[in-house]
């Protein structure tokens, strides 16, 4: 049983003891506790006083009111799927780490991780959206700045027009490469501000899916796939995912950011 809430065990114990010490017989407390994942929900009832006590529960997470998952709405649940995210590992190291550690049932975090996987990554998104459109009000202030300046000491001939940036971009794979042969399933490009090297914009392509494969090696074709997420997104060279990474971002950079990239900097991969 994992307790993690506000709730002061001792203290509670300490206060229902002094409440009863006037009885010739000790009380018998019933206990009523439901798991979810690593937290609890212990509701406790007093014999004698016929009473039910506040319940002792695992502290809830900030957001839960935008779930209808119980395991999903306790903070200790999110926190042990974010950290072996992380770790860059999953369900199954999860199930393996919580036998080992005597944690509540260790057999169903195959299943639950995939619920919790979900919901982390919603909230990594949204996350990551603010901190990216933030990121770029920020380039275009320290560049507004910069013009202003060069201005004023005659180093500008000619002001440039507001919020246009200049930016660096750079690709990664999940396989290293051997500078001739690229053959990574994923890969993750950055866009990043010249000026305050925040993270403007980002992408991720996947030519894989997991759930796609399997069905595709039992049936031999990808037609009726059962209804998932999913994650392929891209379909071409693992050496050509640099320049349409980099072709994504500029294209969509007005709309999203509210800039307008003028200058790239990066490395010869990115020319396509």
């Amino acid at each position: 049983m994992l307790l993690n809430g506000s709730t002061d065990v001792r203290a509670w114990y300490k206060e229902w003891m002094s409440l009863h010490m006037r009885h010739d017989r000790m009380p018998m407390l019933t206990l009523h506790d439901v798991t979810y994942g690593l937290a609890t929900d212990l509701n406790i009832e007093c014999s004698t006083c016929n009473g039910h006590f506040p319940p002792i529960n695992s502290k809830k997470s900030e957001k839960e009111h935008e779930t209808k998952s119980d395991l999903c709405k306790n903070e200790i649940n999110v926190r042990f799927c974010f950290a072996m995210q992380l770790m860059g590992v999953g369900g199954e190291h999860a199930a393996i780490l919580a036998a080992f550690l005597d944690l509540p049932e260790p057999t169903k975090w195959n299943r639950q991780f995939n619920v919790l996987e979900k919901y982390t990554y919603q909230a990594v998104q949204r996350v990551k959206e603010r901190s990216q459109l933030q990121a770029a009000e920020d380039e275009s202030l320290a560049t507004v700045m910069a013009e202003i300046n060069a201005i004023e000491q005659n180093l500008l001939e000619e002001e440039v027009p507001l919020h246009r940036i200049q930016a660096s971009f750079d690709m990664g794979w999940q396989v290293r490469s051997s500078g001739h042969k690229y053959a990574s399933p994923t890969g993750h490009g950055l866009l990043i501000g010249a000026l305050t090297k925040k993270v403007l914009d980002s992408v991720i392509y996947n030519k894989k899916c997991g759930t796609c494969t399997k069905h595709y090696s039992q049936y031999g074709s990808y037609d009726n796939v059962k209804k998932h997420e999913c994650v392929r997104n891209y379909e071409g060279t693992s050496k050509a995912m640099e320049a349409a990474a980099l072709v994504e971002m500029l294209c969509r950079a007005p709309e999203k950011l509210n800039v307008s990239i003028c200058t790239v900097v990066s490395d010869d991969g990115s020319n396509g």
